[in-house]
């Protein structure tokens, strides 16, 4: 009763997109049947209410990852359309931005053409999280928490994936060049070239001091 009041209060409050709720070890061991109440408030609050099944005591964080990874497959992603897709459509798995380290390298994406389509699970937001089986292309930032995720989509919407790392000029370069090819675009492969060679060169310039 408790849980079902909270989540009616955060609707009534803060009219979410949806709610997650997470297990924690004491609601676990009682035995609260947290599934069937979110079930309960998700029809009669019309919106969605996702349980994740991660107590603490189940294992590392890597499989607390995995398990809300298995969450969004199970309950997010597949339930909304974009408004438009594009051949250069990407998701970008594992991606946290802990320290706002995307923010550096989104930019470089949109200059070439690249548009992430859902960013699982750092600069996120549900909607876009709805829409992910549409891309192209899956990038793996993380690969150890979330490759089940990508393993997954693979299978079930046919979305290959990379694993790729965005630390560091030379792995930025090979996250460019990796994920132009396998989207195969010989003028998306040029841009990227034309794009490393600017940006490079003005680095040289700053770090020449």
């Amino acid at each position: 009763k408790k849980l079902y009041r909270a989540i009616h209060d955060v609707k009534e409050k803060y009219q979410p997109a949806a709610v997650f709720v997470y297990l924690t070890c004491v609601t676990a061991l009682i035995g609260d049947d947290v599934e069937a109440v979110c079930q309960a408030a998700s029809n009669t609050f019309k919106i969605p209410v996702i349980p994740v099944n991660s107590p603490g005591f189940v294992g590392s964080k890597n499989l607390g990852n995995r398990v809300g990874g298995e969450a969004l497959l199970n309950s997010v992603i597949g339930t909304g359309e974009p408004d438009y897709t594009t051949p250069y459509d990407i998701n970008l798995i594992g991606e946290y931005n802990i320290a706002g380290e995307m923010w550096g390298v989104l930019p470089l994406l949109e200059k070439v053409g690249i548009r992430v389509l859902a960013k699982i699970t750092g600069d996120s937001c549900y909607q876009e999280i709805t829409y992910a089986h549409r891309a192209k292309l899956n990038v793996m930032i993380c690969s150890k928490a979330l490759i089940n995720m990508a393993h997954q989509m693979q299978e079930k919407y046919g979305i290959p994936y990379i694993e790729e790392s965005i630390y560091g000029v030379e792995d930025t370069n090979r996250l460019l060049r990796h994920i132009a090819e396998q989207l195969g675009d010989r003028t998306l492969q040029r841009r990227v070239e034309a794009l490393i060679a600017t940006e490079t060169a003005q680095l040289d310039t700053v770090l020449a001091p």
